[in-house]
């Protein structure tokens, strides 16, 4: 997954706000290109913004290999 850019952000809302806040930015995935991964056993959001290539790509196939 080196083959294109990112940022990462890592952080973890308190317990009570972790299903409001997950509901609301999966929202934005489609408005933002924005890709979110939630850990529920940590319950910690990972985020990252990629280019729309690869969004593209994984629509198309369904991996993220080249």
């Amino acid at each position: 997954m080196d083959f294109f850019s990112y940022e990462f952000m890592e952080f973890s809302p308190s317990s009570m706000e972790f299903d409001s806040f997950q509901e609301s930015k999966i929202r934005t995935i489609e408005n933002h290109c924005q890709f979110y991964i939630v850990d529920h056993a940590r319950r910690r959001f990972f985020s990252f913004h990629a280019v729309k290539a690869i969004q593209i790509h994984s629509q198309r196939d369904g991996t993220l290999d080249h």
